[in-house]
């Protein structure tokens, strides 16, 4: 008897792992909010912007003037509309690819 129940806890416990783990979901790409500390304005360039955050942006905004906002995002979510974090950074950079500013962005 005791046997039987360690099987049903066993299928249990997998049946709510997979029912936990599919609400789960994440969008974006991880990346190192601190790293602007590290692009200098007018110096840094996006190629460097690059390599310190950890990757490309999710979107590229050119503007026309031919410089470009750069915007890094990142969300993950345990259970959909319940448990979440985000977080987001915009970059400027000139004509010339060259860091301007960290953008104030509104989600």
């Amino acid at each position: 008897m005791r046997y039987g129940f360690f099987i049903w806890f066993k299928r249990w416990l997998l049946s709510f792992g997979v029912l936990l783990i599919s609400g789960c979901y994440t969008s974006g790409i991880g990346y190192d909010e601190s790293a602007t500390r590290y692009l200098k304005p007018n110096v840094s360039t996006y190629d460097d912007a690059l390599l310190v955050m950890g990757g490309a942006p999710v979107n590229v905004y050119p503007r026309p003037d031919g410089s470009k906002w750069a915007l890094w995002y990142f969300s993950r979510a345990l259970l959909p509309d319940a448990i979440y974090s985000e977080r987001s950074t915009m970059l400027e950079f000139d004509s010339e690819d060259r860091f301007v500013r960290q953008v104030p962005y509104a989600k």
